[in-house]
């Protein structure tokens, strides 16, 4: 099922989707486990999404012309 739910929203989706998890999983240690969050987490974190956010609208602006 994911294998499908990848083609029908395409790579770009996937990659900016996927780019949560990260997020997701140091946000879910301090409010779960009480660890605490770091600025070095913060700022690569910020850092990734970025990235991941420029790739998939560089992507996207090379597929529309």
């Amino acid at each position: 099922m994911l294998s499908v739910g990848m083609k029908k929203i395409g790579t770009n989706n996937v990659a900016i989707i996927s780019a949560i998890g990260p997020v997701s999983t140091i946000l879910q240690a301090h409010w779960i486990l009480g660890e605490p969050i770091f600025f070095a987490q913060v700022l690569g974190t910020i850092l990734v999404v970025i990235g991941v956010l420029l790739i998939g609208w560089k992507s996207a602006k090379n597929l529309e012309g």
